[in-house]
């Protein structure tokens, strides 16, 4: 459970919910989480100082709380209805619960919202809920009068529904204690998990398991022997659904080469783990409960260290290995240091260096390996061979302060475990280094569970680092791999040879823009294309802000822009860029990066096609995009410190006036808060570019427009007001009269509008509206006349608020509204007191 600690800043917090493991969540289960933690909320709301973050001191404390449908993603196997009842039941169990401690009258649950993204998907949950709420105890407990969604902002939509991408099964195998089976749990789409057992002798099995792995040379009978002897029925009837998947094992079950198994009856006559991906992930209760990792692009790779006159061979596939694992690395940015043919000083000393990102280790391994120790009694090791009689065992690299994200381990044996019944040694020695390396917190683990072909290992190696490094996740990056090597190295069984642990989505790269390892589909509709950027530009005004604004965001932003037109088919491309629907979605798309002079030029295109819908929207942003346009070429020229260039000068004027023109031509006909805001954004810049002559006339109409929408608003939204009660300060430095009235009315109406706006962004928050809180403290500052105020001050209160407003979310175009806004002001606002030209400078510098 999460609180931000200023009150005004949205979200107010977060709550985490734990689900369980996969499979096992049901809505019983739910209610109760959800719950438990929506009464701890309670309890904190109730016991948080007195700040009004949760209503007046004179009643009951709002918990309220923005839910997400839990447990209906991937894996969770609860539906829409089965979430919202879940949620609702849970809210009034925990009200009940408040009540029976006689809470009731310092804190209520007193509203839920749902939040969706995707828009049928919240049509969905709302008719379900509508559903819910016609009978039963709910209808009585649960009001909703509205009925029909309410659109916040960020919201998607889509033309098709596709599956959610990515799911990996979970399969989870263990041994049965009663009956000594192997025990199989399937996670499904539904709210359950399927077990069954393999009831066949595990002695057996075990026999071809060592024959499948005690060489490198293939063995495809053996394989599909195991397959039909390891797997229940049910699985094998599965297994042509080829699902990418996860095998959940512990120290017994991880002995088995489940990468290895073959189906012979597969139309495909490919292995599982060739034809779909396959990981492992380490079931354990012993963990570093807050891991180290690095940060920085480094690596630390060991090949054939230098055994002495131990008895073991050298390997100079171990060295080739190596060596070239350190040139993919390096070709991607990668410091290595490499440790080839080291003695184990050398080795360890590199181990503890520096904090790794990545550490790659080939050469001999051991398990459980006898050594004598003169006189006394023989000591086992496992671990990998690093001098003679000297191992790195999981003790060693228990000792390493940072632990990798990432850990290949192509030694001899490593990738097998101990089970409980062999040994009889503690689990602590019994387990080998790949065991350590994931209960220490590695991210990823790759082990070779027997003796591996060099010329395989070291293509397989390629592969893996390779996809892995240009951002494919770690799932995929193993899939294609083996791929790789089943293909070109038809004669060995190196493919299934690598056991990799780790969770499928892993990145070592969590900001690389790539989602998986294949080419996004071409379009087949022109709708797909439109919507695509529509949802680029939600999510592109989602994005949290700092200061200035990120080139390289910026350039992934226009990037992404590009992506999408790039997936056209050829063919079609030209007769698509002709629409009016796909070029009015370019252009919004392209001005809500910023690139007005791209977003202009198509949304020009699309006032002027022939095929397709142009709704008037695109009419009002072309010609906003044009006054933007003009305001940021004049800002540049002022950022350059050179002198004013009239022709450029008149060239914007005539920009802007041709937009005047367009606005209010529409205004007058069906005139709308946000028409009339574009009007007078536009006589607002005209009034910053033009000369002395035109300035007047232009804030005075900048005063009216923004009047007029105000009005239009009912009162009721900062934007017009903040901007109206500017131009009117304004218009009084530039020598208009002033109406005193109107001033002294302007003065109480902003302090309205700050309480106002801030009762509305915590109900329904949003940009502008937090924008607009900042606005008003704005103007409350330009019209003190100094002579009691403190300018810095309110200047530090009034960067506050616009920095929690760019954070919580905005646009390079929104962002780019607000630093406008006040490069506007500075440059028009010169008469000010000295003080408050100060703070006003302050302000600016600091976003």
């Amino acid at each position: 459970m999460f609180f931000n600690t200023d009150k005004d800043a949205q979200p107010g917090g977060a709550i985490v919910v734990g689900l369980g493991q996969i499979g096992e969540l049901s809505p019983g289960l739910l209610i109760r989480a959800l719950r438990d933690a929506m009464l701890d909320f309670a309890i904190r709301v109730a016991r948080w100082p007195d700040d009004d973050r949760y209503g007046p001191a004179n009643r009951p404390r709002s918990a309220a709380l923005s839910c997400l449908l839990v447990g209906t993603g991937a894996g969770g196997g609860i539906s829409a209805r089965e979430s919202l009842a879940a949620l609702l039941h849970a809210a009034t169990a925990a009200n009940t619960k408040l009540m029976q401690a006689r809470m009731e009258d310092r804190v209520v649950i007193d509203r839920l919202e749902i939040v969706e993204l995707m828009h049928d998907v919240a049509i969905g949950a709302a008719r379900a809920l509508e559903d819910l709420l016609n009978d039963g105890q709910l209808a009585i407990d649960v009001e909703w009068p509205e009925r029909t969604l309410i659109e916040g902002d960020g919201g998607h939509r889509r033309v098709v529904f596709e599956e959610i991408g990515g799911w990996w099964q979970r399969l989870d195998i263990g041994r049965d204690k009663a009956s000594g089976m192997l025990r199989f749990v399937a996670t499904t789409h539904r709210a359950r998990a399927e077990e069954t057992l393999a009831t066949g002798q595990l002695a057996l099995a075990e026999g071809f398991v060592r024959q499948a792995s005690q060489s490198p040379a293939a063995n495809a009978e053996v394989a599909k022997t195991l397959f039909e002897m390891l797997l229940p029925n049910r699985l094998k009837e599965l297994a042509p659904r080829q699902d990418d998947l996860v095998l959940l094992v512990d120290r017994e079950s991880a002995c088995f080469p489940w990468e290895l198994l073959e189906d012979r009856w597969s139309h495909s006559q490919r292995p599982p783990a060739v034809e779909a991906g396959l990981v492992r992930q380490f079931k354990t209760a012993r963990f570093r409960p807050h891991p180290g990792h690095a940060s920085a692009h480094t690596a630390f790779v060991v090949g054939n260290p230098d055994v002495g006159k131990a008895a073991f061979c050298e390997l100079p596939g171990a060295r080739r290995e190596a060596q070239k694992v350190v040139e993919v690395l390096g070709r991607n940015g990668y410091r290595s240091i490499e440790c080839i043919d080291e003695k184990s000083d050398a080795i360890m000393s590199g181990l503890h260096k520096e904090a790794w990102r990545i550490l790659h280790l080939a050469g001999h391994g051991v398990h459980e390996h006898r050594v004598e120790a003169g006189d006394g009694p023989s000591q086992s090791f496992s671990g990998m061979v690093i001098g003679d009689d000297v191992f790195l065992t999981p003790g060693d690299v228990e000792q390493m302060r940072w632990v990798p994200e990432l850990v290949f381990i192509n030694c001899c044996h490593l990738g097998k475990t101990a089970s409980a019944a062999s040994g009889g040694h503690s689990p602590q020695l019994a387990a080998n280094l790949a065991v350590q390396f994931i209960e220490m917190g590695v991210r990823a683990v790759v082990a070779a569970g027997w003796a591996v072909d060099d010329a395989a290992a070291e293509a397989f190696c390629e592969s893996f680092y390779t996809h892995l490094l240009q951002g494919l996740p770690f799932g995929e990056s193993v899939r294609l791999a083996r791929e790789a090597i089943w293909v070109r190295f038809p004669d060995v069984n190196t493919w299934g040879a690598y056991q990799c642990y780790g969770d499928p989505a892993f990145r070592l790269h969590a900001d690389h823009r790539a989602s998986n390892g294949r080419r996004p589909a071409e379009y087949r509709d022109p709708s797909e294309l439109v919507v695509t950027l529509d949802n680029l530009g939600q999510s592109i005004r989602m994005e949290k802000r700092n200061r200035g604004d990120d080139e390289e965001q910026l350039a992934a932003h226009r990037s992404k822009v590009g992506d999408a037109l790039e997936r056209m088919p050829q063919a079609v491309r030209e007769a698509w860029l002709m629409r009016a629907d796909v070029a009015a979605a370019i252009g919004l798309a392209w001005g809500e990066t910023g690139d007005y002079a791209q977003a202009v030029e198509w949304l020009d295109k699309a006032l002027r096609a022939n095929v397709g819908d142009c709704p008037l929207r695109v009419v009002e942003q072309c010609a906003n995009f044009n006054v933007r346009l003009a305001g940021q070429r004049w800002q540049e020229l002022r950022n350059a410190a050179v002198a004013s260039d009239e022709a450029l000068r008149h060239e914007l004027v005539g920009r802007i006036e041709r937009a005047i023109g367009e606005l209010a031509l529409i205004a007058e006909r069906a005139p709308t808060v946000e028409r009339l805001s574009l009007l007078g954004s536009a006589y607002k810049r005209l009034t910053w570019i033009a000369d002395a002559p035109l300035r007047l006339d232009a804030v005075v109409n900048m005063a009216n427009c923004y009047s007029q929408a105000f009005e239009l608003s009912l009162r009721d939204d900062p934007y017009p007001f903040s901007n109206w009660a500017l131009a009117e300060l304004i218009g009084k430095m530039l020598g208009r009269a002033p109406d005193m009235n109107r001033h002294r009315s302007l003065e109480n109406e902003c302090q309205r509008m700050i309480e106002l706006t801030r009762k509305h962004n915590a109900e329904k928050p949003n940009f502008w509206s937090a924008v607009g809180v900042a606005d008003c403290l704005l103007v409350q500052l330009l019209a003190d006349d100094g002579s009691g105020g403190m300018p810095q001050q309110q200047a530090e209160a009034i960067v506050a608020t616009y920095r929690l407003a760019l954070q919580r979310g905005a646009s390079p175009r929104e962002a780019t509204s607000v630093r406008e806004h006040l490069d506007f002001v500075i440059a028009v606002a010169d008469q000010v007191p000295a003080a408050i030209r100060d703070a006003l400078a302050t302000i600016r510098d600091a976003l």
